[in-house]
C-alpha cells in the first residue's frame, strides 16, 4: 500500500505522515512548508515535496495588509500546483479539504482505481457556515470556497473526520455513514506531560482556569471572560490565564484588560506544557470545530476539562469523570462548572488523573496512526 498526502501547511498531517513512514506506507507528502520545518517531525526528505510560494505569498500579504489573503485565492494557488507535484501511482490519497479539487481531477484521470479520502478537520462546511453566520451575523465562508469543498466531498470516495460531532454534521447533510471515516486525533506525550512541582497549592486558594488557542468569536473566548468576571464579582478568587493570537476582526482586545486575566501572546508549542501545568482547569468554549487538540494536550498534563459539545471533546471525555461537556453559548452552565471546581478542589486532582490516563490509552499520535492504517487497509480490501 502506498499513501500520499496533500496539506496546505502542517495541521496534523505531519503526525500522520510520520506514522505512515514508520509503517513503510508513506509515498509522498505535498505541503507548503519548506523541508527544514518538515524534518523536525522526523519525516525523510525523499517523501516531501514543498510548494513554499504559498507561504511566501501569505506572509507578504499579511505583512502588507495585516490580514491573511482570501482563501479563494491562496487555496486555488496551492491546490493547482499540488496537483502536479503528486505522484500518480499511489493507492490511497489523503487530501486536505478546500485545496484538493484539482488533485482529485488529475488522480481520477491518471489513476482511476486509487481511493481518495478528503481530510476534513471541522464539521461539514455547510454546518460550519451556518454556525459562523450565527456567531458573526454575516457570511464568513466565501461561496467560492464553499462550492469548491462541496465538489470535493462529492468526488471523493471517503471523508475523514476527527470526532462524532464532525461525523454527525455530514450525516445531517445526507451522507451515507459508510463514506465517513472517524479517527480521533492524538497528542505527543513527549511534549505534554505532568510536571510534579507545579502541584503545590495555589496562593490564596485561588482557582486558575486557562485557555490556549486563537482568541476569537468562533472560540467564544468572550463567554469565558464574561463567566469568570461574574464569578469574580460574586467574590470568587479566580484567575484566567490565556495564551494565543488575537483575531482582531472578531475580538475586542480591551476585554483582556481585566485584573483577573493573565494574557500571553502565542508561545512556542514546547512551552505550552508549562502553561498547562500552571493552571487548575482547562476550558474550551468553542462554538464549532472538528476536534480541539489543545484539549488532549491539557489532559496529558493532568488537567480537568470543561468543553462544549461542538469541540469534539465528548469523544474522549465522560461527563463528570475527566471533565464536563457543556452546551455552546451557555454562560450559566459554564459558570456552574467553574464554580464546581472552585468548591471541590480535591476533584481537580481526581479529574486530572483520569484525564491523563484516558489520553495515554488510545489518544496518542501512534494510536492515531495505527487506526489510520487499519482504515486504509480496509479500504484497499473493500471491507
Amino acid at each position: 500500500m502506498k499513501v500520499s498526502i496533500v496539506v496546505p501547511g502542517r495541521f496534523h498531517a505531519f503526525n500522520l505522515a510520520y506514522e505512515l513512514q514508520k509503517h513503510k506506507v508513506l509515498h509522498c507528502m505535498v505541503t507548503s512548508y519548506p523541508y527544514f520545518e518538515v524534518k523536525k517531525y522526523g519525516i525523510k526528505k525523499e517523501f516531501v515535496k514543498s510548494i513554499i510560494s504559498k507561504e511566501i505569498i501569505q506572509r507578504i500579504y499579511l505583512k502588507l495588509f495585516k490580514t491573511y489573503p482570501p482563501f479563494a485565492f491562496i487555496n486555488r494557488w496551492f491546490g493547482y500546483w499540488a496537483a502536479y507535484k503528486l505522484p500518480m501511482d499511489s493507492d490511497i490519497y489523503v487530501l486536505w479539504s478546500g485545496v484538493s479539487l484539482w488533485s482529485i481531477k488529475r488522480i481520477r484521470k491518471n489513476n482511476p482505481n486509487a481511493k481518495i479520502i478528503i481530510e476534513r478537520g471541522s464539521s461539514h462546511i455547510e454546518k460550519q457556515d451556518e454556525l459562523l453566520k450565527m456567531i458573526y451575523g454575516k457570511q464568513i465562508i466565501s461561496k467560492h470556497v464553499l462550492n469548491i469543498e462541496l465538489k470535493e466531498y462529492a468526488l471523493a470516495d471517503y471523508i475523514s473526520v476527527p470526532s462524532i460531532f464532525a461525523k454527525n454534521s455530514f450525516l445531517e447533510k445526507g451522507f451515507k455513514e459508510e463514506k465517513i471515516l472517524l479517527n480521533n486525533y492524538g497528542v505527543d506525550l513527549s511534549d505534554f506531560y505532568e510536571i510534579n512541582d507545579t502541584k503545590s497549592k495555589n496562593e490564596n486558594d485561588k482557582l486558575i482556569v486557562g485557555y490556549a488557542g486563537t482568541i476569537s468569536a468562533r472560540k467564544n473566548v468572550n463567554g469565558i471572560i464574561d463567566s469568570v468576571k461574574e464569578l469574580v464579582d460574586e467574590g470568587y478568587k479566580i484567575q484566567l490565564n490565556i495564551v494565543g493570537t488575537i483575531d482582531l476582526s472578531t475580538f475586542d482586545t480591551k476585554l483582556l484588560n481585566h485584573s483577573f486575566i493573565n494574557y500571553q501572546n502565542k508561545i512556542p508549542q514546547k512551552e505550552l506544557v508549562i502553561f498547562y501545568n500552571n493552571i487548575d482547569v482547562f476550558i474550551q468554549n468553542s462554538i464549532e470545530e472538528g476536534l480541539s487538540m489543545v484539549i488532549l494536550q491539557a489532559m496529558a498534563c493532568g488537567k480537568p476539562i470543561i468543553a462544549t459539545e461542538n469541540s469534539g471533546a465528548a469523544d474522549f471525555i465522560d461527563d463528570g469523570k475527566e471533565g464536563f461537556i457543556i452546551p455552546i453559548l451557555n454562560n450559566s452552565i459554564l459558570k456552574e462548572k467553574i464554580k464546581y471546581f472552585y468548591e471541590n478542589k480535591d476533584a481537580i486532582v481526581k479529574f486530572g488523573e483520569r484525564a491523563a490516563i484516558k489520553v495515554t490509552n488510545g489518544f496518542t499520535w501512534e494510536e492515531y496512526g495505527k487506526r489510520a492504517i487499519a482504515l486504509y487497509n480496509s479500504i484497499i480490501k473493500n471491507e
